[in-house]
């Protein structure tokens, strides 16, 4: 995975990838998370790429490049100092340059919670069994 991730970054960003990509059986409610850790006296920094044990057991190879493509845009806007937040214009402008799927848009794959709504009959399928009930 290291690889594939340098290969991106080279080609979208002339950057390398200078932290570790891990595995995290505990995400529950997202496929990936880039981690940045904010420091009183040393600023922001990056942490750590974090992609679910659900990729690997519940999506194809092909998605899985795809969560991790769209963690190392969140990762390569932050090295540049540009807005690296869902979201934020100037990163879904980079998401739809480089062909990487936005947030929220993989169908739930695997073990789901069902829930539906008493008040209005819709249906929620959720992959963690707690989520907003707005």
């Amino acid at each position: 995975m290291t690889q594939i991730a340098n290969d991106f970054l080279q080609e979208g960003y002339e950057l390398y990838l200078n932290i570790p990509i891990q595995l995290n059986g505990r995400l529950s409610r997202t496929l990936g998370r880039a981690v940045f850790r904010k420091k009183q006296y040393e600023g922001t920094k990056a942490v750590r790429i974090e992609l679910s044990k659900k990729l690997i057991f519940n999506y194809t190879e092909v998605e899985l490049i795809d969560v991790l493509k769209h963690e190392l845009v969140h990762y390569a806007c932050f090295m540049i100092e540009k807005p690296y937040d869902d979201g934020v214009p100037y990163f879904e402008k980079e998401l739809k340059k480089l062909g990487v799927v936005k947030t929220g848009v993989m169908k739930l794959k695997g073990k789901t919670h069902v829930y539906v709504s008493e008040h209005c009959q819709n249906t929620i399928a959720e992959s963690a069994r707690r989520f907003k009930t707005q």
